[in-house]
């Protein structure tokens, strides 16, 4: 046994639930041995880890290097921005060990000693300059908005292909056209239409569009509290204990509200879901043109989260920021198809539908990307509207030098 079969074993075993556990004994029993044969190898699963971000990094790199090497001969910024993130994404597309790494163990780790771009870097890949390009020196910039759709259509395809058990080793490339497609393209609305566009009047019709009035009662109150439980420990991780507690109720008296902790924790998604849907909804009302409705519903969409920080936490650990691609409990609440009937009702001028149920969850993963990974300087409710604009335009015709 070497060191690099205990490494594939590691990525294998580990990244089958999402390294939601991380125990060694699984790992020795994948390998055939025990569990002290393995700490010949690793002292402890921390050396181990280290080891795993290394191999992963090399991998990475090892990938896109004769990518990247051509794509800094390329004069235009937003293709060379193009070409490495097409070249990204045919990696994780081809590993999806490689992948459940990244977001699990990387991307949703704030705390990481060393970022990103410093592990490129330290191999030879520097993509600085191609992450602060962009049309203005406003936040988000071209590369963010380009790898964060990438992101999605991986985690997207990865869904697809489990869901459907699909077999087909074309599929791969054939994601890459569509990710190509997205990012130059967006939706593929008519450009005169996005640069006529009064931005600061459709902004000020939603600052003067009221959430709605604000239960109460005893139980909505009791599902504030859900929403802060929720929000720090997770849709998975809460407990009816951690409620009770904030609400200075017993255990038992929350029974008179919820059936258990999951009916706690359904109700309180679902809730938020439906007054996200409703604001926005509302927001679109203010319009009657398809592209207008389109950023109304995103700047809606965008005023409710900022304004609400605990659910936006909340879909970030539902992982729609971050999405699983395995079936989950809680599936069936679909938020997705919540927010989907409000963009379902923009249409062309013949009556067609513009945005599908696919481009609404891309819609949404931006949204929520954007707020989450703002800089650190800002606050949820900082986050300008001028971001979201950049957003819109992205999203409405694709990136632009």
């Amino acid at each position: 046994m070497t060191s690099e079969e205990i490494l594939n074993a590691a990525f294998r075993v580990w990244g089958k639930d999402f390294y939601q556990t991380t125990s060694l004994t699984p790992v020795a029993e994948a390998l055939g041995v025990t569990k002290p044969a393995l700490y010949r190898h690793f002292k402890n699963k921390e050396v181990l880890f280290k080891a795993m971000r290394a191999a992963h990094f090399d991998r990475f790199v090892h990938y896109i290097k004769n990518d990247y090497d051509m794509c800094m001969n390329i004069s235009s910024m937003m293709e060379r921005i193009i070409m490495l993130t097409l070249s990204m994404a045919g990696c994780f597309l081809n590993n999806r060990e490689d992948f459940i790494f990244l977001f699990t163990r990387i991307y949703s780790c704030e705390d990481d000693s060393k970022t990103w771009l410093q592990e490129l870097k330290q191999r030879g890949i520097d993509v600085s300059v191609l992450t602060q390009a962009g049309k203005t020196e406003k936040y988000p910039r071209a590369f963010q908005l380009t790898s964060a759709t990438a992101f999605f259509m991986i985690c997207f395809y990865y869904k697809q292909h489990d869901e459907l058990q699909i077999d087909d080793i074309m599929l791969p490339a054939r994601y890459l056209t569509m990710i190509d497609a997205l990012i130059r393209q967006g939706i593929s609305f008519p450009a005169a239409q996005i640069d006529m566009m009064d931005f600061t009047r459709l902004e000020h019709a939603v600052e003067g569009c009221p959430f709605g009035e604000a239960e109460t009662s005893v139980h909505e109150k009791l599902l504030s509290v859900v929403a802060e439980a929720v929000a720090e420990a997770g849709p998975f991780g809460v407990s009816m204990d951690m409620v009770a507690k904030k609400m200075g109720f017993s255990k038992s008296s929350l029974y008179a509200h919820f059936p258990n902790k999951a009916g706690m924790v359904k109700e309180y998604i679902i809730t938020e879901i439906k007054r996200v849907a409703a604001y926005a909804e509302r927001c679109t009302l203010l319009s009657d043109l398809a592209h207008e409705q389109l950023y109304l519903a995103i700047i809606g969409i965008a005023q409710y989260l900022r304004t609400n920080p605990n659910i936006l936490r909340t879909i970030d650990k539902l992982r729609l920021q971050k999405p699983e691609f395995k079936k989950h409990r809680v599936k069936k609440m679909n938020p997705v198809a919540q927010i989907h009937a409000i963009f379902s009702q923009i249409k062309t001028e013949n009556g067609a539908c513009m945005i599908n149920e696919r481009d609404t969850e891309w819609i949404l993963f931006l949204i929520v990307n954007l707020l989450l990974h703002r800089p650190k300087k800002l606050r949820y409710s900082d986050v300008s509207n001028e971001s979201f604009r950049i957003l819109f335009q992205f999203i409405a015709g694709g990136i632009k030098e």
